[in-house]
């Protein structure tokens, strides 16, 4: 697992952008005097792993929020010395949306980082910078508050540092945002550099240096009002260890205050940093693509779009990463997500005793949307007919709607009926369900009857001209 930091993930360092041009602030600690003990800055990231990009379960915020789970340690440590928490909304909203369901230590996890008043990142903390280079979609602050269910205000934005332009900053205060950690590496004029180099290769999972000694090591190079940080990517820093360090540190006389903006940089210049991956750009055509589907089926795009959106916001976290290409290329490859918001489901077996007969199916919308299809039924063969094979449905958000579809049958046996759902313009939502159906409806029966009805007839018939010939013959 490689350690971050080779960019100098952040120096710091909230931007505060006017509406004249951008300016930032440097990362210095509030109220921080020059005197001995040293007095830092250190900012701890709580940030959910990738996975899925969407909601977390309550199995994983259990893990990571119940004593000895990593968010745990991170509070603790955050708590005990006073440092600054910068935490990723998408943890806050998967608790908010499991309701009454969220496991009882997650609640008090969640209460003890809400005394720290932390700082909020937006969903999965993505690389915004990275998605306005490799992209014209807009991912401005009002789109990404209501994604990560803050307003807009709240939102911190951290990009990586991996990738930046000389307007990246500007193009933060275009799309809304007022505050953001910046790269040191990304700018010039003033900023100032924290020592995130030097830390993260003490807390990385692979480090195989003691927390005394790397604190030691730290310890000699800090100076006073100096700001650090934790990697941006949990995965890039075992909290114990970052504990043990901190720990450490204490016990050797340095003493922590939160930071805070201090005074303004005018003019702050950005240096063209990086490539965008083509994966990145590929990622965000594929989003392109499925805007076009999902305004064929709703008028709230962005309702529907959201689990889309919030994946690519994730993916882009950190572009450096081993995982990214991997990552990227199964997103790409999903085509499917849709079937997974808007689906459509039937029993597992159905059985008709009839000649016709109503077949029940349920459609559900499992987002913010209200959303409009049209749900195609066919058999697999004659032994049934479908009499209405095409019908439009309207579902409202988070809701399903149950239907009877009207079948018509020729003949015993059994068959397949195969159920999809399209857009009005005919793309498929999903892929296809089928339903194996049984036919029973008694055709030997009105065969017999049939048959008996023909008999008696021609015997009737038989009858009649033996009656006429006797009566001829006498």
């Amino acid at each position: 697992m490689r350690a971050h930091g080779a960019r100098g993930l952040v120096a710091i360092l909230f931007a505060l952008l006017t509406a004249a041009i951008p300016v930032g602030t440097t990362g210095t600690i509030a109220g921080a005097t020059t005197s001995n003990p040293v007095e830092i800055g250190l900012i701890v990231p709580i940030i959910a792993d990738a996975g899925d990009g969407f909601f977390l379960d309550a199995d994983e915020l259990d893990a990571a929020a119940a004593p000895g789970g990593e968010w745990f340690v991170l509070t603790e440590m955050a708590k005990n010395h006073g440092l600054t928490v910068v935490l990723d909304t998408r943890i806050v909203a998967s608790i908010d949306e499991l309701g009454l369901a969220v496991p009882e230590s997650v609640s008090r996890w969640l209460a003890e980082v809400e005394l720290l008043d932390p700082l909020h990142l937006p969903w999965g903390n993505p690389d915004l910078w990275a998605l306005a280079i490799a992209s014209e979609r807009v991912f401005d602050a009002e789109t990404v508050a209501a994604l990560s269910g803050v307003s807009p205000r709240e939102l911190v934005v951290w990009p990586s540092g991996d990738v930046s332009r000389k307007n990246s900053l500007r193009t933060l205060y275009e799309w809304g945002y007022s505050k953001a950690l910046v790269s040191d590496s990304a700018g010039t004029g003033g900023i100032s550099r924290a020592l995130s180099d030097e830390l993260a290769p003490l807390v990385s999972p692979d480090s195989t240096v003691s927390a005394t000694a790397g604190a030691e090591s730290l310890r000699g190079s800090l100076s006073q009002n100096a700001v650090l940080t934790l990697p941006r990517n949990p995965e890039s820093f075992d909290a114990k260890r970052a504990a043990d360090v901190v720990d450490e540190l204490s016990e050797m006389g340095v003493t922590f205050s939160t930071v805070a903006p201090t005074s303004t940089l005018d003019n702050v210049t950005l240096s063209d940093v990086g490539a965008v991956p083509p994966l990145l750009a590929e990622a965000l055509e594929a989003v392109n693509s499925d805007e076009e589907l999902v305004a064929a089926i709703t008028a709230d795009r962005d309702e529907l779009l959201a689990n889309r959106l919030r994946g690519v916001m994730v993916l882009s976290r950190d572009l450096s990463a081993p995982r990214f290409d991997t990552a990227a290329q199964l997103f790409v490859a999903d085509t499917s997500w849709l079937s997974s918001v808007v689906s459509i489901s039937l029993a597992s077996e159905y059985t008709v005793l009839s000649n016709a007969a109503d077949v029940p199916l349920s459609v559900s919308n499992n987002s913010d949307a209200l959303v409009t299809v049209l749900v195609k039924v066919r058999a697999t063969s004659a032994i049934v007919q479908v009499d209405t094979p095409i019908v439009a449905v309207t579902i409202e958000p988070r809701s399903n709607v149950r239907i009877e579809v009207p079948i018509s049958t020729v003949a015993n046996g059994r068959t397949m009926l195969v159920a999809s759902l399209v857009s009005e313009s005919g793309e498929a939502i999903g892929g296809e369900v089928t339903l194996p159906v049984t036919v029973q409806a008694e055709w030997e029966a009105v065969t017999l009857v049939i048959f008996g009805g023909v008999v008696v007839t021609i015997l009737a018939i038989g009858a009649r001209r033996t009656v006429r010939r006797r009566r001829a013959v006498s």
